[in-house]
């Protein structure tokens, strides 16, 4: 059956037509969906809180090895019923971060610990006797770019995840855990 026979409305012109019309509604769509998204990844100037101390602890071990970083964020005018605090990115890593309330202020703390114990793999030409081995553990990597001394503290305010940045960090005493 030819494209002739069928009525008028499926003619070469109109299909073109309403190819055209479609492509440009999906571009469009297209374009508003990536300028949203970049925009929600921006960061809050002004926050809803104030910022008290930010401080990082080395993490050690009763050997004095290496065993991380220890994030202190001292806050102050915090609604805890409007705002809720989810992570914290430092040195190309994320991590969840906990709360505390005192009378003062609220507490932020976050650790970044590092795995140094020895991953003992099984390397053998029959698979059947690397089974007990596990995957590494995924690093979180952050959706933005920061400097050494940065960190950036992701909080919901009223259903909305937004950003802030953490500049001039501090360097506090050795942390010991075992």
């Amino acid at each position: 059956m030819s494209i002739n026979k069928f009525p008028h409305f499926f003619s070469k012109s109109q299909n073109f037509k309403q190819m055209k019309t479609f492509t440009s509604l999906l571009f469009s769509i297209s374009i508003m969906v990536v300028f949203t998204q970049c925009a929600g990844s921006q960061f809050v100037n002004n926050p809803p809180f104030v910022v008290e101390s930010v401080t990082q602890h080395q993490l050690t071990d009763s050997n004095n090895n290496d065993k991380g970083t220890l994030f202190k964020i001292a806050l102050k005018n915090v609604d805890t019923n409007a705002i809720s605090f989810e992570k914290i990115y430092f040195n190309n890593k994320g991590t969840n971060v906990l709360m505390a309330l005192t009378d003062e202020n609220t507490l932020i703390t976050a650790k970044f610990v590092r795995n140094i114990s020895g991953r003992n793999l099984v390397l053998h030409k029959d698979p059947k006797k690397e089974i007990g081995n596990k995957p590494p553990v995924l690093v979180e990597k952050p959706p933005f770019k920061m400097k050494d001394n940065e960190a950036v503290l992701t909080y919901t305010e009223n259903g909305i995840t937004k950003y802030f940045k953490l500049e001039n960090i501090k360097k506090g005493k050795a942390v010991i855990q075992n």
